[in-house]
């Protein structure tokens, strides 16, 4: 646990009064601080970390975050029955911000694999995910509990204490039935570009592929660091579909193709779906990141370019 994460359903928001003197010219629209706090019972699996862990007492302060908000600096009060008062005040910085935008497209894998992978997605700061059911995931797993929001909830929010972010994921099931034709897929990639305001970003989308005997993908971050003309600097963003335990079809394979993604692979073993979710985000916005820098330098060594020209024309 590498923040405390706070449900804004916890917050208690109170006026302070104010100490200095309020004049007569002071409009209506002038508003008293407010403070908020939180009371966390002594059970609770935060006040304990705090307590036994962190090894804090009345008077520190901790990092706390407020889900779907932002990272605050909480003053301590051990309370006479053991439950801990945090006073929240000096906000820290903005969480999810100027972070490469990754959605997971996910064909149902085994349910204790994506049970496992709810906490990953989170701490890795995945925007969104959307589980589909592909042509070889097993139709008994879209059945599973671990689809529904009381399992993955608690699990995303676990995941986003470990990697001391704020936002959630959004979580979006699909898997009625299998991908099976372009306008189901683009159906699929539309909810999801509707999901958020992408006016000022475009978005490279890859499909994982094993390749065969005698083709093998391009790495994520060669797909990457090739598409100069559809990635903005602000806010990149990618789209990144992973098969089930058996993989893509041909047909899907296809269908992958014809809706602009690109094949790709991470190396010649063959991994598990965990392994393989985890190991393409991680490269994939490690390359997003590289390509942001590198044009970022690209365009500042072009500004400073122009401005000796102009600087020697005028001499």
């Amino acid at each position: 646990m590498n923040l405390i994460l706070l449900q804004p359903s916890e917050l208690t928001v109170a006026a302070t009064t104010s100490t200095s003197a309020t004049s007569s010219s002071s409009t209506s629209s002038d508003e008293a601080p407010s403070e908020r706090t939180a009371v966390l019972a002594a059970g609770d699996a935060r006040a304990k970390h705090i307590v036994k862990h962190l090894r804090k007492t009345t008077g520190e302060t901790v990092t706390v975050g407020i889900e779907g908000a932002h990272l605050y600096q909480a003053t301590i009060v051990v309370l006479d029955n053991g439950s801990l008062e945090l006073s929240l005040s000096q906000q820290t910085h903005d969480d999810h911000t100027a972070q490469p935008r990754v959605t997971l497209l996910l064909a149902m894998p085994f349910p204790m694999r994506l049970k496992y992978l709810w906490p990953v997605v989170a701490s890795m700061m995945v925007e969104r995910v959307v589980v589909i059911q592909g042509s070889l995931s097993n139709p008994e797993f879209a059945k599973s509990r671990v689809l529904q929001p009381d399992t993955y909830l608690p699990l995303l929010r676990e995941g986003l204490s470990q990697g001391g972010h704020t936002q959630l994921p959004t979580v979006e099931v699909a898997v009625d039935q299998p991908m099976s034709t372009i306008e189901s897929l683009e159906g699929l990639l539309n909810k999801t570009d509707q999901q958020g305001d992408n006016s000022n970003t475009t978005t490279v989308k890859i499909f994982l592929d094993c390749g065969d005997e005698t083709t093998v993908p391009p790495t994520v971050r060669e797909i990457i660091m090739g598409q100069t003309k559809i990635l903005s600097t602000e806010t990149p963003s990618a789209v990144i579909a992973i098969g089930p335990e058996r993989g893509w079809t041909e047909q899907e394979a296809q269908l992958f193709a014809k809706a602009g993604f690109h094949a790709a692979a991470l190396g010649p073993s063959i991994l598990r779906v965990d392994t393989a979710v985890i190991s393409a985000i991680s490269l994939t916005q490690a390359a997003l990141q590289e390509w942001c820098l590198k044009h970022y330098h690209s365009q500042h060594a072009e500004g400073e370019g122009s401005n000796n020209k102009r600087k020697h024309g005028e001499d």
